[in-house]
């Protein structure tokens, strides 16, 4: 699930990115809550890194180099309760997040801990839950065609429903092509090109 993903699920809607929106597409592996000025040490990359900043009140702008050093441990966003102890982030701050394209969140204070960590997992392996839902349905189908003795194009054509592009096969053995489709560009550019070349480049 990306950060944008996250961020569409409708209990998290009034979220907002303050700053890093390059940063969207960074996948969300787990939460993780901030306790200590050196969180960065215990990041195995992935999280959604959320705090209530309380141990910068003082000095916010001490948020710099902890934002950096998260980036390079491989966060996907930091997530802060701007709205509990700080007020406001220092526009330094925003604008290094812009500069990492790493996703500053604003979180309200509405939300407890334990919300935003459940709904955010539970959201993780619902989709990892349908995901192997799918890949089972796929190879099952896939099994029962070739126990069913289906020729090769037949496999190849339900290949292409699912990547959604034009599939080919390259038999080595017999120096053929096998399409999904006999007339799609794919094809005819292949036809071109002498199957005994792949064999060569292969060795």
């Amino acid at each position: 699930m990306t950060v944008q993903e996250m961020l569409n699920i409708p209990f998290f809607s009034d979220m907002i990115v303050a700053g890093g929106q390059d940063g969207l597409f960074r996948e969300v592996t787990s939460v993780s809550v901030m306790d200590a000025p050196d969180i960065y040490e215990w990041m195995k990359g992935g999280e959604f890194l959320i705090t209530t900043a309380y141990i910068f009140k003082d000095s916010p702008e001490g948020m710099l180099p902890l934002i950096r050093r998260l980036n390079q441990a491989g966060i996907a966003a930091f997530g802060v309760k701007t709205d509990r102890f700080l007020g406001e982030l220092p526009e330094e701050i925003v604008a290094e997040a812009d500069r990492l394209g790493l996703p500053l969140i604003f979180i309200h204070n509405r939300y407890s801990w334990i919300e935003i960590i459940s709904t955010v997992l539970n959201t993780i392996i619902g989709n990892q839950s349908d995901l192997i839902q799918k890949k089972n349905a796929v190879h099952t189908r896939f099994i029962s065609m070739a126990a069913a003795g289906r020729n090769t194009q037949s496999i190849l054509r339900l290949l292409k429903t699912y990547l959604r592009t034009p599939v080919a096969f390259v038999d080595l053995y017999f120096n053929k092509y096998y399409f999904s489709n006999e007339e799609d560009a794919l094809a005819r550019e292949l036809k071109t090109i002498d199957p005994r070349l792949f064999d060569r480049a292969r060795r």
